[in-house]
């Protein structure tokens, strides 16, 4: 495609070079430039692309935006810009022929939740006849290849590729996890969802947010200027931030989860049973799901159907055998006669949660095995040491990613929050889950928290193989 059909619609302030050169690609990362690509240079949280022009140019780049200054000595076309993320967004929709306008396109945001939300609204939509597609943190899925997610929420240029490889595959509903950097570094620029979700909001990410009100802030952009006008929202307003964000949105629909869907829990111990009561009436399905917490994420799901335009009966019938992400509150193993469940709670709320969601189902001792991110929020990790304590009968702390801390810092500022509850420190997590799976007897549960679905761990800048779940059952079959 040529750079002037691909500046169809961007607000170019200046162009020097041939406007009708060929263009095979579109990046916006020196390092991805190959011979023939657009390079869109724009200000990142930690570099500049500014600085790599000449490196895009030398690595093939046929030409470049940019937003400080035409520069006769570059020898390539350059377009000037005021905002390069905008043209950016622009330039793509261009080159991949408008996929997200082809799409339905259904955000979800919140602290917890988001995965659980869009696995449960995937299949859900697939059960109804509807091809859909799936971007977060578990995987992305374009409705005909399946790949590992590296973002939660991709980069511009890796969005937009998606979004359209999706519509080559037939799908008619793209569902995404928002995350609030994704929202903060404009990475779902140009795109208009027809659904928003929120689901809820506690601390996270404030080694990023300076506090928790900008993180809020951050969420609530998905309302404020990503969804369309004629769009709907879906607001868990159980959770205080939700009750606020809704009474701030005005001029749209919006479907209250805890007011007018609400669900009541008849029975835990084979999956949640639950009785959903929305406009149209009650129902009573049966799930795979374990977790209080999940009949939320649930009825946000079933809220979505609605405003997709389908009935409470297809919801219903869509919902029914539910079932919940890999590694959220995933039961994994039993080992003589205690159950082992793995979940990725990583803030001191969906710890709590966890573990009460677990004590429900009344065990005769409650073990939990966990550790905190390194290079993250500190403040969290004494507080998860309190509802830890507070909640399980036994705690085992051990490394989670430690990234580029010491883990046995990590764990002494875990222990500041901890009170009277059984401690064991076993910085190695396999000997860690060895030890704990060793201890439990019949009616026992250990919960193993913090990295729930994850196949690796981050130490000294190197992702070693590690899957808590595969590593249970690979002890339980050692120790039977």
């Amino acid at each position: 495609m040529r750079l002037e059909e691909l500046l169809s619609g961007v607000e170019v302030a200046g162009l020097l070079g041939d406007p009708a050169v060929e263009i095979t690609a579109v990046v916006d990362n020196s390092r991805r430039v190959r011979p023939g690509a657009l390079f869109v240079a724009r200000p990142g949280t930690r570099e500049d692309g500014h600085r790599y022009l000449r490196q895009a140019v030398t690595s093939g780049a046929a030409a470049v935006v940019r937003m400080d200054r035409l520069d006769p000595d570059l020898p390539v076309p350059q377009v000037l810009v005021k905002d390069s993320v905008s043209s950016l967004a622009r330039i793509l929709s261009n080159f991949y022929g408008a996929p997200e306008k082809r799409l339905r396109l259904i955000g979800v945001t919140g602290t917890n939740g988001k995965s659980s939300v869009t696995w449960m609204l995937r299949e859900a939509l697939l059960r109804l006849g509807r091809p859909a597609g799936l971007i977060g943190t578990l995987l992305y899925d374009t409705g005909g290849r399946v790949e590992r997610a590296q973002e939660t929420t991709p980069g511009l240029p890796r969005l937009y590729a998606l979004l359209a490889e999706m519509v080559r595959s037939g799908v008619s509903v793209a569902v995404l996890e928002v995350s609030s950097h994704a929202l903060d570094q404009r990475r779902v620029t140009g795109l208009s969802f027809e659904g928003g979700v929120f689901t809820n909001l506690s601390r996270d990410h404030l080694d990023y947010h300076p506090h928790l009100e900008a993180y809020f802030q951050a969420k609530r952009r998905l309302f404020g200027e990503h969804l369309s006008p004629e769009g709907f929202a879906v607001v868990n307003v159980a959770d205080p931030w939700g009750r606020r964000l809704a009474e701030e949105l005005s001029g749209l629909r919006i479907f209250r989860v805890g007011e007018a869907f609400q669900a009541e829990i008849l029975s835990r111990d084979q999956g949640l049973v639950l009785r959903v009561r929305e406009p149209e009436g009650e129902f009573e399905l049966q799930t795979r799901l374990f977790g209080d917490f999940q009949q939320e994420n649930l009825l946000c799901a079933w809220a979505v159907l609605r405003g997709l335009g389908f009935s409470a009966r297809e919801a219903a019938e869509a919902l029914t055998e539910a079932k919940a992400p890999p590694g959220r509150l995933e039961p994994v193993a039993e080992a003589r006669g205690a159950r082992i469940f793995v979940d990725y709670a990583h803030t001191p709320e969906a710890l709590a949660a966890a573990l009460k969601s677990l004590r429900a189902l009344a065990p005769r001792r409650l073990l939990c095995l966990f550790g905190c991110g390194g290079n993250r929020d500190r403040g969290k990790r004494p507080l998860m040491g309190q509802v830890a304590s507070a909640l399980a009968d036994a705690l085992y702390l051990t490394s989670d990613n430690p990234r580029f801390e010491d883990p046995q810092t990590i764990v002494r500022e875990i222990l500041r929050g901890v009170n009277g509850t059984r401690v064991r420190v076993i910085l190695d997590r396999r000997q860690a889950l060895r030890e704990a799976i060793a201890e439990l007897t019949a009616g026992d549960i250990l919960l193993v928290a913090g990295k729930g679905h994850e196949d690796y761990q981050e130490i000294a800048g190197r992702r070693l193989p590690f899957s808590d779940a595969e590593e249970v059952k690979r002890i339980v079959g050692e120790l039977s």
